[in-house]
């Protein structure tokens, strides 16, 4: 029994073989990284979050199936059973418990900061962060390419809290001489996990050794598109007759790409042929390839690594309403699968330590377990958390459209890169 904190070390072992399992590249072709409890490599397991694993030592590596010890869908599921007695109620809870996670996470005998953009859970920290310590740090990295580039509003939201800001500029050029770093402290592949790379870059060059991260306010709270896609994928499978699944497919796919959006329309024509393909129709919609795309492209017409893992918990999340739905899903998958695995191996890539203070235990299952109506208002984008904060929060932040944190690499890709 080898086991390890990254897939290098067990293959450092040598007695790992170097293969690259087909079901292991179909998943990552699919959603963009590998699903748990799968790696890329072939024979190799990861343990699933929030299970233990026991091993018989009378018997030759006997393991006995990995074990939950906490699950999201149960928790919630209890706290529905006494919730709330009103909206207000709610929302003055939601408050506390921000407070006190963003309390608990500043301890640190080393400099700390918050990684601040334009959006509004960044912001949120700040704000909290900015009344138990003032002169808080925060760090910006921005562009010369100004539509990528948030350094405006995140110096107006710096300076309405107090905070000891600094903004880092990273330039395609920079970005070329040193993305093979960058590369290079992925041992799984990933779509997205590059980005967080130079982000710790920054922060380690602004002097922090520990920062907040926002992650997990749009799971929680409701940033996605998904939160509106997923539902509507899910009534469309219910409720549209197998008859015009098909030629729906063929105009939706035309429609999109008259619109400018053809890969949206190749993932939902996709829900829309075949339905079954995936455990749930949210699946669709966080889709890099297709099914029948990754197909052709590796010749392979079997499952994918991590199915049984996405299918359970599709399963836990069947009963729950459309929003704490979509909610458990994005922590199941996108959030441990991509963003969380990629923050752990590309900070600790610079020695910095990153906290998700909204991904705290009691916060997430107070959240989740919440009535979709006091956590979605029309019109409204994540209205609980605006809710919770609206004294704090700038109101610019709070009213501005969603806007995805990215670097510009359509720019660099025809430049320097």
């Amino acid at each position: 029994m080898i086991f390890a904190s990254e897939v290098r070390a067990l293959r450092a072992s040598g007695a790992v073989e170097r293969r690259i399992g087909p079901d292991a590249l179909a998943a990552y072709l699919l959603f963009g990284s590998v699903s748990e409890p799968a790696t890329i490599g072939e024979h190799i397991c990861s343990l699933p979050p929030a299970h233990r694993l026991s091993l018989r030592l009378d018997r030759p590596l006997e393991a006995i199936p990995p074990q939950p010890y906490w699950r999201l869908a149960d928790e919630a599921r209890r706290r529905r059973e006494t919730p709330p007695r009103s909206a207000e109620q709610a929302t003055r809870e939601t408050r506390e418990l921000l407070e006190r996670a963003v309390r608990s996470h500043l301890a640190a005998d080393v400099p700390l900061g918050v990684f601040l953009s334009s959006g509004m859970d960044s912001t949120a920290l700040a704000a909290l962060a900015s009344r138990e310590s003032s002169g808080i740090h925060a760090f910006t990295l921005i562009f010369s390419e100004e539509e990528f580039s948030e350094a405006q509003q995140a110096s107006a939201t710096a300076r309405c809290f107090g905070a000891n800001h600094k903004q880092l500029l990273l330039r395609g050029e920079e970005a070329l001489a040193c993305h093979q770093h960058g590369l290079l402290s992925l041992d799984e592949p990933s779509m997205d996990g590059i980005n967080t790379w130079f982000v710790s870059r920054a922060a380690r060059q602004a002097g922090l050794k520990v920062a907040l991260s926002g992650l997990g306010g749009d799971e929680l709270f409701g940033g996605y598109e998904t939160f509106r896609t997923a539902p509507l994928g899910a009534w469309v499978n219910r409720n549209l007759p197998e008859a015009v699944r098909r030629p729906a497919s063929r105009l939706l796919e035309r429609s999109a790409a008259a619109a400018g959006r053809p890969d949206r329309g190749r993932k939902l024509a996709s829900l829309l042929r075949e339905p079954d393909r995936l455990p749930h129709p949210y699946f669709f919609t966080r889709l890099l390839f297709p099914p029948d795309e990754v197909e052709r492209l590796i010749r392979h017409d079997g499952g994918f690594a991590g199915e049984q893992w996405l299918r359970e918990g599709a399963e836990e999340a069947a009963n729950a309403d459309d929003f704490s739905m979509v909610s458990q899903l994005e922590i199941r998958g996108y959030m441990v699968n991509t963003l969380l695995r990629d923050s752990d191996a590309m900070s600790m890539a610079h020695s910095l330590e990153v906290r998700v203070p909204l991904l705290d235990r009691e916060l997430v299952e107070y959240v989740v377990g919440l009535p979709e109506p006091w956590k979605r208002r029309r019109g409204a984008r994540k209205s609980l958390l605006a809710g919770a904060l609206g004294d704090l929060l700038p109101r610019e932040v709070v009213t501005q459209p969603k806007r995805p944190f990215t670097l510009p690499w359509e720019r660099w890709l025809r430049g320097p890169l």
